[in-house]
């Protein structure tokens, strides 16, 4: 009884633990369309996220130098570079972030890269929010 009990109590806390992870998690989103990233922001603020955006590659490095990210949305086209290059940095300054890249223009080369170079997966844009936001709680309870 005893033993049932307290496996009881372990999985509950592995469970409370997980769901605090995950709604406690802080996202970054990096995309040079301000207004967009907003809205997917505010969407992702009411889930219960802590959620920075940002418009730059420079801007993003210096975020995920400076602050724990658990998860970083990044759009493939940016004003000062590639979504691939800040894909590569961000991996180089935390290897457990994880990135999930998001894009308008779908190919399979895009979705073979963004898995072969790191990313969780690969987004295209528009996306569905009920989509994105399954996609986050999944790549967050790994």
């Amino acid at each position: 009884m005893i033993g049932n009990l307290s496996n009881t109590m372990l999985m509950s806390s592995n469970f409370e633990k997980e769901t605090r992870m995950e709604k406690n998690s802080n996202i970054l989103i990096v995309d040079d369309d301000k207004r967009s990233s907003e809205i997917l922001g505010a969407i992702l603020k009411d889930e219960g996220y802590k959620i920075i955006c940002v418009e730059t590659i420079a801007r993003a490095k210096e975020e995920a130098a400076a602050n724990l990210y658990h998860l970083v949305l990044v759009d493939i086209k940016l004003s000062d570079g590639s979504g691939w290059e800040l894909l590569k940095e961000i991996k180089k300054i935390n290897e457990k972030i994880i990135v999930i890249i998001l894009s308008g223009i779908v190919t399979m080369e895009n979705s073979d890269k963004a898995i072969n170079e790191g990313a969780f997966t690969f987004m295209q844009k528009p996306f569905d929010v009920d989509e994105l936001k399954a996609t986050i709680k999944k790549a967050l309870k790994i």
